[in-house]
Formats: C-alpha cells, sequence, structure tokens
C-alpha cells in the first residue's frame, strides 16, 4: 500500500534516474505473510491483495511494463495467484511473474545442520526445489513475460553454519542456476545480508569498507561466476538437464545451447572423496555431439576447452578456485581473481567425435565446445578490470574554535554526559576532559556552494531513526509538514503508553474509530480500561479491534474472568500477542478495578488457562501482582500445561504464582520474581517448582520490599535463593524501601548481602542493583563501597559489570596489588531512555 504517500515519488525517481538501467519495480514482498507477520490484518487473503494492487498501478505514474510481482513465498503458491487471476488482471503493468523461495527455514536456528547437509549435495533436490515452478513458469513466458526467482539462498534468515559458507554451497548452487534456468527462470537473485550471515557472495569489513583485502568473498560468489560464464553473453541461451547416468542425484549435467547450437556444457560432481586427494571418486563424462540416435548431423570436434570450480572437500572455506584462480581467503579479498588462468584443453577422439571430460570429486567443470562459445562466455579475460568511481565527492574539513573546544564540558555541564567531575561545569579549571565529549562544529566548516539536501529528502527508514531520538512533544511540532506528519503517525503510534490514564485511553480508542489507519500502526498497547463499567459497550471494544497488528499489550482492568468483560477477552483472544501484561489478577476485583462490577467468574484459573491458549506465540508474560487464593492455586497448577506457553521466554510473576508456571515453562530464559513476605515452605515449593528451567535461566530478577513481613527470611537466605538458578548470567536486584522504615539501611547493607551469595552464581557476568527509597537527605544512603564491589568480583570471577543505586557503571580493571587480580573501575553515568520496564526488558 501507499501506506506513507511516497510510492509515486519513488517510481518517477527510480524511472528518470536510472532509464535503462531499472530492471523493475517489485510492488509486493512475500504478501502471503503480511497476515502472519502483523504487516495487515490477520486474515488478509488473496482477494485483498488482488485488490491493493489493483488500487498501486491505478495510482503509480508506470509509462510501461515494469511491474515485478507477486512474489509470494510461503502461504501462497504462484499457481493461486495465476488461477485467481493475476496474470490476466495486471497483464499490462508486469514485466516479471516473480516467487520468492528457500529451501529450509532457519528463522528459529534449530535446524540439525549435519542431517540437512546431504540435501546439498544431491541434485535430484535441486530438480524438487525447482520443478514446482515449471507450470507457472511457462504460462508467464507464454504469456510474454519473464519469470523470476526474486530472493533465494540456501535457508532463511543467513543460512546455515557449515552449509552456506562452505564450498557446498557453491556447488549447490550453480545446479540451482542452471535447473531454473532448464525451468524457464530468467532470473535469480541470491539473498545476503551483514556482518551475522553465512550466506553472503561477499561482505565487507566489519568496519572501514575501503579496507583493501579484507573482504570475504562467499563460496556462493563462485557460483554466480560459473552461472555467468556457463549461459554466457548472447542473452539467448537454452539450457536443457541431460539427467546423466539415470539421473543420478550425486551428478549433474546440463548442455547451453546458443542459436540452435551447443556451446558449452556443465558437469557437476557433488561426491567428496573418501581419502583426501583421492581420484576414487571421480568420473568421466563421455559426449559427442549429433550423430548416432540424435537424428542430426554429427559435429567432430578437435578439442575443447575446459574450466574447473575446484576445492578439497565439500567444506572446505578456503583455497576455492576458478580456473585456478581464487579470491583469496575469508576476510583477505579485495574482489579480484588473483592466480594463473588455467583453462585446459582436452583433445576429441577424431574417429569417433566424442571427447572425455574428467570431473573430479567434488567440482564443476564448465566445457566451452568452440573457441565462440569461449569468448561469448566473457570469462576469457584473464587480468580482472578495475573502474574508478563514477562520483567523486567534495572534501569537508570541520575545524573548531580552539577556545571553545577548552571550555566545553558535554552539554555546557548541563547533563553528565560527557561530564568527568560531579555535577560538571562549563568552565575548564584545569579539569581533563574525556576523549569522546560531545561538542559541537563552528561555521568555519568549508563546504561547497551547493544547496545541500533537505530533510524531506532522507529516506523514511533515516526519519524513522531521527524521531526516535526526539521527545513526543517535538515530533508532535512537526507534523505541521505534510509530508513529515505520516512518518511522525508512524513513530507516535507505534507504541502507546497510557497506564492509569482513562480519559487520554477513551481518546484514543475513539481515534481508532475516526481513523483506523492509525490503529494498524500500533504494535504496543498500555491503556486503561476501567472506565468500561457496563458490558455491552460495543464502540470501544470495536475500536480495540481494529488494532490488529498489536503484539503487546497491557490493560489496566479487571478482565480476565469477569462475566461481563467476555466481549473484551474475546477481542484480546483475536490477537496475536508476543507480549502480555496482567497488571493484576486475583480473585477479588484489583484495587484499581474497583470501579467495575466485582462479580468474578467460578473459576479464574480455567480463564487464565483459556487466555494463555488463545495466545501460542507468547514470549513475554508478567503477572507482576496476584492475590489468588490457596484452592485457585491448586487448580492452575492442576490444569496448566506445557502445551499452553510453549514459547515464553521471560516470566514476571510472585514466587507463589511462579510454583505453577515454572514446570511448565520449557522455553524460559528470564525470570523476574516479585517477593513479599517469605519462609521456608514457601521457598521449598519453589525449589521443587524451579527444578525444570534450573539450567535454563540466563537472567534473574528479584524485587524486595524490606519494610514486609518475611523479609528477613530473604536477606538471611539469599544465597539458597541464588542456588535455585547457577546458570545465571545476569542478575538485577531491587530493593523498595519507600514504604516506610524508622530508619532504612543503607543500599551497601544489601549489596554485602548479595556480593556474599554470589558464590552460587558461578556464571555471573553482569549486575544491576537498585535502591529505592524516600530518605535521600543529608547521607549517601545509596552508594556502594568499592570494598564490596571487590569482594563481589572474588565470589564472581567472570564478573564484568555493576550498575550501583547511583546508575553508575563500574568495570573491573587488572591490578596485581589485589587478592583476585583486579579492582573496581568507575567507567561512568548511564544515561538510559526509560520507556516502562515492561516494554525495556522485552526489548532487552
Amino acid at each position: 500500500t501507499n501506506s506513507d504517500g511516497n510510492a509515486a515519488v519513488v517510481v518517477q525517481n527510480s524511472m528518470s534516474i536510472l532509464g535503462d538501467n531499472l530492471l523493475g519495480l517489485q510492488l509486493a514482498n512475500e504478501p502471503d505473510l503480511y497476515g502472519p507477520h502483523f504487516k495487515k490484518w490477520q486474515d488478509y487473503s488473496i482477494n485483498d491483495f488482488l485488490n491493493e494492487t489493483n488500487y498501486m498501478v491505478n495510482n503509480l505514474p508506470l509509462s510501461q511494463p515494469n511491474i515485478v510481482g507477486p512474489s509470494v513465498c510461503c502461504m501462497w503458491t504462484i499457481g493461486q495467484l495465476l488461477d485467481a487471476g493475476y496474470l490476466n488482471q495486471f497483464a499490462s503493468h508486469l514485466k516479471y511473474v516473480d516467487v520468492m523461495h528457500y529451501p529450509h527455514n532457519n528463522c528459529q536456528g534449530d535446524e540439525n545442520v549435519q542431517e540437512l547437509y546431504p540435501q546439498y549435495l544431491s541434485h535430484t533436490e535441486v530438480q524438487n526445489l525447482v520443478s514446482p515452478y515449471f507450470d507457472a513458469a511457462n504460462v508467464a513466458v507464454g504469456a510474454g513475460k519473464q519469470f523470476m526467482m526474486m530472493e533465494t539462498n540456501t535457508a532463511s534468515c543467513g543460512g546455515f553454519p557449515g552449509i552456506s559458507d562452505s564450498f557446498a554451497s557453491a556447488l549447490w548452487a550453480t545446479d540451482y542456476a542452471m535447473q531454473m534456468a532448464y525451468g524457464n527462470f530468467t532470473y535469480g537473485l541470491l539473498h545476503f545480508g551483514g556482518q551475522n550471515v553465512y550466506y553472503n557472495p561477499f561482505t565487507p569489513p566489519p568496519t572501514n569498507m575501503t579496507q583493501v583485502r579484507k573482504w570475504n568473498t562467499g563460496a556462493i560468489f563462485y557460483a554466480q561466476i560459473v552461472a555467468a560464464e556457463a549461459l554466457g553473453k548472447t542473452g539467448n541461451a537454452r539450457v536443457i538437464d541431460l539427467f546423466i547416468d539415470d539421473n543420478s542425484a550425486n551428478r549433474a549435467g546440463y548442455a547451453i545451447y546458443e542459436n540452435g547450437v551447443a556451446s558449452r556444457l556443465v558437469l557437476i560432481n557433488y561426491v567428496q572423496p573418501t581419502t583426501p586427494k583421492s581420484n576414487v571418486n571421480d568420473y568421466v563424462a563421455t559426449f559427442a555431439i549429433g550423430g548416432g540416435q540424435t537424428g542430426l548431423p554429427a559435429v567432430n570436434l578437435a578439442s575443447v576447452k575446459v574450466k574447473y570450480l575446484r576445492a578439497d572437500s565439500v567444506n572446505s572455506k578456503d583455497n576455492i578456485t576458478w580456473a585456478g584462480q581464487t579470491f583469496g581467503p575469508q576476510f583477505m579479498s579485495d574482489g579480484r581473481l588473483y592466480g594463473d588462468l588455467d583453462v585446459q584443453t582436452v583433445q576429441c577422439n577424431p574417429a569417433d567425435g566424442t571427447c572425455n571430460i574428467h570431473v573430479p570429486g567434488p567440482s564443476v567443470a564448465v566445457v566451452f565446445l568452440t573457441d565462440q562459445a569461449y569468448q561469448n562466455s566473457g570469462g576469457d579475460v584473464a587480468t580482472p578490470v578495475t573502474f574508478a568511481t563514477t562520483t567523486t565527492t567534495h572534501r569537508v574539513i570541520p575545524t573548531m574554535d580552539q577556545a571553545a573546544l577548552l571550555a566545553s564540558n558535554g552539554r555546557s555541564g548541563s547533563d553528565p554526559l560527557g561530564a568527568t567531575s560531579k555535577g560538571g561545569s562549563s568552565t575548564t579549571s584545569g579539569a581533563v576532559r574525556r576523549a569522546g565529549s560531545v561538542v559541537g562544529l563552528t561555521d568555519s566548516v568549508h563546504q561547497p556552494d551547493v544547496q545541500g539536501p533537505s530533510l524531506l529528502d532522507m529516506p523514511t527508514e533515516l526519519l524513522m531513526r531521527i524521531m526516535s531520538l526526539l521527545a513526543p512533544s517535538s515530533i508532535r511540532n512537526l507534523m505541521v509538514s505534510r509530508t513529515l506528519r505520516l512518518i511522525c503517525e508512524r513513530h507516535l503510534y507505534r507504541c502507546i503508553l497510557l497506564p492509569e490514564d482513562p480519559q487520554r485511553s477513551r481518546r484514543l480508542l475513539e481515534t481508532f474509530v475516526l481513523r483506523p489507519d492509525l490503529a494498524l500502526l500500533v504494535q504496543y498497547l498500555d491503556i486503561d480500561l476501567t472506565w468500561i463499567k457496563e458490558p455491552g459497550q460495543s464502540r470501544p471494544l470495536y475500536a480495540l479491534s481494529l488494532a490488529k497488528n498489536v503484539h503487546s499489550l497491557r490493560l489496566w482492568c479487571d478482565w480476565v474472568d469477569v462475566p461481563a468483560m467476555s466481549e473484551l477477552r474475546e477481542v484480546v483472544f483475536d490477537m496475536k500477542l508476543r507480549q502480555l501484561e496482567i497488571p493484576w489478577l486475583g480473585d477479588e476485583p484489583g484495587p484499581e478495578c474497583s470501579c467495575m462490577m466485582p462479580a468474578h467468574g467460578p473459576g479464574i484459573s480455567e480463564e487464565i488457562v483459556a487466555v494463555l491458549r488463545a495466545q501460542p506465540l507468547l514470549e513475554w508474560l508478567s503477572l507482576p501482582s496476584a492475590d489468588l487464593e490457596v484452592p485457585t492455586f491448586n487448580s492452575l497448577k492442576r490444569k496448566l500445561q506445557k502445551s499452553d506457553i510453549p514459547n515464553v521466554r521471560f516470566l514476571e510473576v510472585e514466587p507463589d504464582l511462579a510454583t505453577a508456571f515454572l514446570p511448565v515453562t520449557t522455553c524460559l530464559e528470564s525470570l523476574s520474581l516479585t517477593i513479599g513476605g517469605w519462609d521456608e515452605e514457601r521457598f521449598a515449593q519453589l525449589e521443587i517448582a524451579s527444578e525444570p528451567v534450573k539450567s535454563s535461566v540466563r537472567r534473574l530478577a528479584i524485587r524486595t520490599w524490606p519494610a514486609c513481613d518475611g523479609q528477613t527470611w530473604i536477606w538471611n537466605n539469599l544465597a539458597k535463593v541464588f542456588g535455585l538458578f547457577p546458570s545465571v548470567e545476569d542478575l538485577s536486584v531491587t530493593v523498595n524501601s519507600t514504604i516506610s522504615m524508622p530508619s532504612p539501611p543503607p543500599a551497601n547493607y544489601y549489596f554485602s548481602k548479595i556480593a556474599d551469595s554470589a558464590v552460587h552464581l558461578p556464571s555471573l557476568r553482569t549486575l544491576g542493583f537498585s535502591y529505592e527509597t524516600n530518605q535521600l537527605e543529608g547521607h549517601d544512603i545509596l552508594d556502594v563501597d568499592e570494598t564490596s564491589l571487590a569482594e563481589l568480583k572474588i565470589t564472581s570471577p567472570l564478573l564484568r559489570s555493576v550498575v550501583d543505586p547511583k546508575q553508575r557503571l563500574w568495570t573491573f580493571v587488572p591490578d596485581s596489588q589485589t587478592p583476585n587480580g583486579y579492582r573496581p573501575h568507575l567507567e561512568g553515568l548511564l544515561r538510559t531512555r526509560y520507556i516502562k520496564h515492561w516494554k525495556a526488558v522485552f526489548n532487552h
């Protein structure tokens, strides 16, 4: 859709700037995933897609057939789109009919690579990968359109280590390219990503892209060169699968014809030698042109030229050569082939015109049947050709007033960022400035006398990033611009946080009714619905149902089991949530919901389970405050099953409620315990319940109230609590002393307790300690002394950093004079943008 109003501008500029270099304009990207991935409404259908496509093509400045579509991948088939009339309806606008497909999905990261490896060494698997598109390709070509594989590679979400970055991928991709050509594909585009993916054809250095010979050329890039030379430069190559050796899975062979004349062969041997350097798995391909049973005149070849794509093993990542040349080892490439070009000449049998081509295992052999075929391949250049950049930039020299530099201290001392002294200062007074402080450039920057681009010319992604750094009030000021308004709305409505604010929550839902397009922008929703006091209020519930893309939800009202709120529950059930917080859960109405009907249903445990079962995608569950009777706890323990919360990775609960959830949260990684009063009996119950997640919990958060009954037990037995989760790497402890206490202990008292108990967390790497109190005047109650920090490092040798109650970051530096060889080092004050605990933890 034209959601940002810029589609027509993009099309117009693309055509005018790129001209004949513009292959096409992709009008959609995996539209069959728009619903499941929350880009559109959940039941987004093929008819919806056709209607939106019709709207777009009628509102874009298309002067010729330039559209590429429908770009389906996963839930719909190209056949279904063609049957629905896609090609007939949009033929006048289409240049390419395209699809997107990966042989495997690695987005979850749980595939067994060893089991999948043989599938990338099989010609049969490649045939099975392409053959489902044969019929659609023939239909498209018959209608005068080209057929394209718009996006593919070894596996989605970055590929597989050991497959996607090895020589096996080069063999597979060569076979895949030839098979697509055999199946009437015009193009096949390999997807690539950033530094953290395995299937990249090439990857720049992790820092400076201008670094010479520090790029990485992936194994799969060699396949692109082989395919390009095999198909040649004429643009009229036709490819047939030779089905060699009775269509063997271990070998593949293709013939390429140009103008009806055989010009090249591609021979692939997938077989890995059982003994290094052995030739036992090599094979010899014998062929002749015409004659015999072909019905064509025989062509006696005197000789042929052969290029080989070679490596020692299918597992090789280095020492891959194409005709004796290589791009070099990993992260040592500059994009040029190095080494002597090795094109072998094979003499043929003059008696019968047969030629014997040796195909080592593993390798690809490209056979050039004539000198013209070799010249037309584009691979006859022995020395790489390089080109200068087409655009050079003006030299910009930033300068700075030295007096201003000496007088600067971050943001004039108004913000601790950049300041090295307590409180900061706008005067120098001999203070040492830390490198990296924020300074401003003066007007003496030398710039070319050319008007630069305006803010409105920037890409939408950059504008969204800028919006994320601005305060909401500043963003609202920008909405006077028609161009920026849509981008501002996308940012403002992405995350709605209106906790305990019924009036603004009511106005928000009224806005949804008037502007359903804004409701679709919302992903994080935190609103107060306590003003819904009677059943049957359909308008606010209808408004809430319009927010179809919400995946993180917190509702401030008692909605889980109150019978009068059944309609609201149905709306929530229809959402596809990944994050859910229920602020209050109890057998009686919550304190913030006293305005509502007090009648609860007969079985709150049943309703809790029903809510969870309706959200199979849920990853983040927060139940911070629960007041359930013992029968309810017992009922919940009986009813809750692993299948009810199969994907929950983060859980925030009180310890009593944790005893019901921990035994069934098989994927749990983060646990947050809100601890009021506690005793030995409750600890024993949690000890039993936590056993299934004992080794999986990596992040633990504990929140306590020292003034509450039972807190003495906690701090005297903290080591036992830590011992329940010995694999914890990130620990957060919050002590809340805001409840009236005659003389609250200083923060260091509790920190010492943590340090003494941390011996039971041998993997601890980071600690965040917060101390909330109203009594800050006149003393440093928030201070944590360096002795306690040093003791903590002794008990936790892997510890890297600590954030103390004053939000100061401490690390540890080597010091041979200390018992453990380290001493605490104050890095400085952290400045973080706080956006509600429930959202911040999920993003982390």
